[in-house]
């Protein structure tokens, strides 16, 4: 039997001679090298720094790069500090939503509402 014997013991295993590991990319277990890969970073230049490019800014490259995707499931993607961010990018001065509720009104207890706002966005409850 390979797997057992009758004993119901396992059979010895098969150890390397050398606990080196293979250097190199493509190196492990005779494969090939990589060619689906590319070794692009998930990090945008800037001339004063590098930031990492959030999901968001992912699916626009994604979308700018075909016109033609579809993108589904998006909402693990919106976060607490993306929803303060677009609440900050709003005219302070508009007029009040469908709710009734002015931007600086809204801002009275932001913490909370946009709490409140993201467990309704990630449970599917927002409308």
């Amino acid at each position: 039997m390979t797997a057992m014997d009758a004993s119901g013991k396992s059979d010895e295993g098969v150890v390397p001679m050398s606990h080196r590991r293979p250097t190199g990319r493509g190196m492990g277990e005779g494969r090939p090298e990589t060619s689906g890969n590319p070794d692009e970073p998930l990090q945008a230049e800037t001339q004063s720094s590098t930031i990492l490019v959030s999901g968001v800014d992912r699916i626009r490259q994604a979308a700018k790069r075909d016109k033609g995707l579809r993108f589904t499931n998006l909402l693990h993607h919106i976060t607490r500090g993306s929803l303060e961010d677009a609440y900050r990018g709003l005219k302070r001065d508009a007029s009040a939503g469908v709710d009734g509720v002015t931007w600086s009104e809204y801002g009275e207890e932001l913490r909370p509402r946009l709490d409140a706002l993201h467990v309704r966005v990630q449970n599917g409850k927002y409308q």
